[in-house]
């Protein structure tokens, strides 16, 4: 298509035809590229989201228990069988959480080295 005078614009390949141009001031894009789950939302899916209730039944979980009950329970089991790093975890989350929790540890005989 061929215009005269001032109007004189040839469409083609790269040269799309005025009318259709981006705008001065306009997105191309204006909804924008969707953002996905931000970690946070993601692990709170997760977290939440019921097991089967074969699995629960395997770790001796009430049925519809989360993954986020069985990441807590293998954590305390641990920590009541000694595992220094979970007894870490469980007290540094006790801080965090329940800083004002009143812990009392029961009476125990505490056994050092043996004398001799």
């Amino acid at each position: 298509m061929h215009r005269t005078g001032a109007d004189a614009y040839e469409v083609g390949r790269g040269k799309p035809p005025t009318a259709t141009r981006f705008q001065k001031g306009q997105s191309g894009n204006p909804k924008g590229r969707p953002k996905g789950l931000s970690v946070k939302e993601m692990f709170m899916r997760i977290a939440n989201q019921a097991i089967h209730d074969a699995v629960a039944k395997q770790w001796r979980l009430a049925p519809g228990s989360t993954p986020l009950d069985m990441v807590m329970t293998e954590l305390f089991n641990k920590a009541t069988k000694r595992d220094i790093k979970a007894v870490r975890h469980v007290l540094t989350m006790q801080a965090l959480y329940f800083p004002d929790a009143e812990v009392s540890a029961p009476d125990m005989e505490v056994r050092g080295p043996a004398a001799g």
